[in-house]
């Protein structure tokens, strides 16, 4: 949460020279240009493979509003909640878990049948290559389980746009396009306070508000 200013303090280089000396501090344009953006790529390409292989055809949503203290815009939050299907690896059953893309379901609360299946499963890593196949694995997974996931999508800076509906509609919908349409998914419920703008921009995109009853309370108090 710092500024990459700080990798060319006196101070900065001071504490590594001696906490690991063989280090070589990179400038600050390294971490914003090449570090960070490279870790943004590979976290984003590991939701997306999650998301391919959600069992349902919905991901719900929870999201915020709110406004920095510190004069640097107006913000709002994304962050998705879906299931996956989770298995040991045949080779390695203890330790090594594949995702396993079953057909859709629309139900909430049963799992696809799993015992005695073939299914063709790929890692996050390998899908992350394109020349990289699906493995298919034949085998009793009788240990199968729903895994529940998140992920914080966006987090939409607003700037100096004030929290209207539509400016919120515009920025929920354009993650939702991004994330979910690639992958033939659809939003679901969203979670959120009781705010009457938040509110209204969920109705401008048709989707389904559920509030949340601790920041309403909260709101309240």
């Amino acid at each position: 949460m710092l500024s990459f200013r700080l990798v060319d303090t006196d101070s900065f280089k001071q504490l590594i020279s001696m906490a690991v000396p063989q280090y070589v501090v990179l400038s600050r344009h390294y971490f914003s240009k090449t570090a960070v953006p490279s870790l943004h790529n590979q976290v984003s390409d590991k939701i997306k493979c999650a998301l391919c292989n959600a069992i349902c055809g919905k991901v719900h949503l929870t999201t915020d509003t709110w406004i920095s203290k510190h004069g640097q815009g107006r913000y709002i939050s994304l962050t998705a909640h879906w299931v996956n299907v989770v298995v040991a690896g045949p080779q390695a059953e203890s330790s090594l878990a594949h995702v396993l893309p079953p057909p859709r379901i629309a139900g909430h609360h049963c799992l696809p049948p799993v015992a005695s299946s073939s299914y063709s499963a790929s890692s996050s890593s390998a899908s992350t290559s394109s020349s990289s196949q699906p493995h298919t694995f034949t085998t009793n997974f009788s240990t199968a389980r729903r895994k529940c996931q998140q992920a914080i999508l966006k987090l939409i800076c607003l700037g100096d746009r004030p929290h209207t509906a539509q400016e919120l509609w515009r920025g929920i919908e354009q993650q939702t396009d991004e994330w979910f349409l690639p992958v033939g998914l659809k939003p679901g419920l969203v979670v959120c306070d009781n705010g009457r703008n938040l509110v209204a921009a969920l109705g401008l995109a048709g989707l389904t508000h559920i509030p949340f009853l601790a920041h309403v309370l909260n709101l309240v108090v």
